[in-house]
C-alpha cells in the first residue's frame, strides 16, 4: 500500500514539475504588442514620415526595442537620429499666449519594464512620394535585446503582436 501512495505521489510531482516548467517559459518568453496610432508626412524639413506608436510589453521580463527600421519598397530606414518637433500647441488666454507645449521624436532606445506600456513619436527621413497619407499599413523591422529581428506590417490602429 506505501509503495502506491508513493509511486502517485511520484507521478503528481513529475507533472507538477512538467506543468511548472512550462509556464516558466511561457512568462520569460517575448510578447511585444505594437499600435501604430498615427502617421503623417510632414514635408517642413525634408521629407519626414512621423510615426505614433504604442508599444505594450505583455511579458513578465523587461525589454528594450534597440533599432527600429521603417521598409518601404525594399529600403531600410533608421530612425532619424535628431530629435525634431512631432506635435506643437499653445494655450492662451483672450490672445494672450499662457503656455507653448511641443512634444519631441525619440530617437534612443526603448526600455519597458514588465507589463509596461509607451508611447512615442518617431520620425523617419524618407524619400519624396514613397509613402502617401493614405497607406492602410507600414512594415517596420524591429530589434529587441530578446530574441531575433522581426520583420511585421502593422495596420493603422490595430494591436499587432511581435514574437
Amino acid at each position: 500500500m506505501l509503495e502506491i501512495v508513493s509511486g502517485i505521489l511520484g507521478i503528481l510531482g513529475f507533472l507538477i514539475s512538467v506543468v511548472n516548467l512550462y509556464f516558466f517559459f511561457l512568462t520569460r518568453k517575448k510578447k511585444l504588442s505594437i499600435c501604430i496610432k498615427q502617421f503623417r508626412v510632414n514635408t517642413d524639413y525634408a521629407d519626414m514620415l512621423t510615426v505614433y506608436i504604442r508599444f505594450d510589453n505583455l511579458s513578465e521580463m523587461p525589454i528594450s526595442i534597440t533599432q527600429i527600421r521603417l521598409i518601404v519598397g525594399g529600403k531600410y530606414y533608421d530612425v532619424f537620429p535628431c530629435p525634431m518637433i512631432a506635435v506643437e500647441w499653445k494655450s492662451s488666454d483672450n490672445g494672450k499666449i499662457l503656455h507653448d507645449y511641443a512634444i519631441a521624436t525619440h530617437t534612443d532606445t526603448i526600455n519597458l519594464n514588465p507589463l509596461e506600456s509607451a508611447y512615442k513619436y518617431l520620425a523617419f527621413q524618407i524619400p519624396r512620394g514613397s509613402v502617401s497619407a493614405d497607406e492602410k499599413s507600414l512594415t517596420f523591422e524591429i530589434c529587441t535585446n530578446r530574441g531575433k529581428k522581426v520583420q511585421k506590417s502593422f495596420a493603422l490602429c490595430a494591436d499587432t503582436l511581435c514574437r
